[in-house]
């Protein structure tokens, strides 16, 4: 049968390089701001009122110890958060001015990230900033059982929060990893249990979305083995077939779940708007080779798995970006019966 799937999130949740979450009162010089390592620098809302910014470089190292101590209205930095918290100051539906969310990659750097808590000790502390701020807070991809009962708990209690975790961390866990570059990422793969409690939690709301983490890199950058090669794995061309076939062809989850997972419920936190859709083949089994892979990075854990759902085209703003001409020309009577244009 063949499958169209809209196109918003199949690519990774990106990051956002500022996101700033400004009180409607703009009494204090900062609110809440948040910012990622990734980007050179991070602007944040000045005392007059205006944007400046500060660059990466040695500025964490000078925050990095310090923690939030109470509700002075001074602005205190808490790992890669700054947060100036006076009640006085919030709205009193607790909403702020811009509506923007906190998304945050949660790692504690003086914990090893295979060390559980590395994960979870972040997201506990963001819940309560959460809980005390009322701003929207989205956590990416969990991969610890600990992370998914405090969001299962914090949404119980009215926190302002959603999650998302990532295929591999849904279907792999460390016991099936080898010496390859293929299986780094971060956060890791983690124990049978967490890969348990993750799928418990996306059965039951507590996961909101799964995105794919999509990290390319080089041939060689992954080529050092585990313990040389550089953090992250692919996922854009992966992540539909796998989930397809390993949850929902298993009867883990429905189709409308798995596309509600992918597309609806993150297209919905996010604001994003529908552009587009992808068609699927969802009887056509197949081996995944990265080297057919349209990115440049070819690097997954999934390389050589045998799959249902071939995706044959995608359509973005009523124009065709891409497509298999070859599988559709060699399947062109087939799939016409199916759409019922074969005459």
């Amino acid at each position: 049968s063949s499958f169209v799937l809209p196109v918003t999130l199949l690519n990774k949740i990106a990051y956002l390089s500022s996101l700033i979450v400004i009180t409607s009162s703009l009494r204090l010089a900062l609110q809440f701001a948040a910012f990622t390592v990734q980007n050179d620098q991070s602007a944040f809302p000045r005392a007059d009122g205006k944007l400046g910014s500060v660059a990466k470089s040695g500025f964490f190292k000078h925050v990095q110890d310090m923690r939030l101590d109470g509700g002075d209205g001074h602005i205190q930095p808490v790992g890669n958060l700054l947060i100036g918290i006076s009640a006085r100051d919030f709205p009193q539906d607790g909403q702020f001015a811009l509506g923007k969310i906190i998304a945050a990659h949660c790692e504690d750097d003086s914990i090893p990230g295979e060390e559980s808590a590395s994960e979870w000790k972040q997201i506990e502390r963001d819940i309560e900033l959460a809980r005390e701020t009322g701003c929207a807070y989205h956590v990416c991809h969990i991969s610890t059982m600990e992370s998914a009962e405090l969001i299962r708990r914090a949404k119980a209690e009215g926190v302002d929060i959603t999650c998302e975790t990532a295929p591999h961390y849904l279907l792999l866990d460390e016991s099936m990893r080898s010496d390859d570059g293929c299986f780094k990422m971060n956060p890791p793969l983690r124990k049978k249990k967490d890969r348990e409690a993750l799928l418990e939690a996306l059965k039951d709301g507590t996961i909101d979305m799964i995105a794919t983490d999509h990290a390319p890199h080089s041939a060689e950058e992954k080529a050092r083995g585990f313990a040389g090669s550089v953090m992250g794995v692919v996922g854009l061309e992966t992540a539909f077939p796998v989930l397809y076939t390993e949850l929902v062809k298993t009867g883990a989850i429905t189709l409308e779940e798995l596309v509600k997972l992918m597309n609806e419920n993150p297209r919905k936190r996010f604001g994003l708007e529908q552009t587009g859709f992808s068609v699927w083949e969802l009887d056509e089994e197949y081996e995944i080779n990265p080297e057919e892979f349209a990115s440049l990075g070819r690097s997954t854990p999934f390389a050589g798995k045998k799959v249902y759902g071939r995706c044959i085209a995608t359509i973005n703003s009523d124009k065709i970006v891409w497509a298999d001409e070859a599988f559709l020309e060699s399947h062109k009577r087939t799939l016409a019966k199916k759409l019922n244009l074969y005459r």
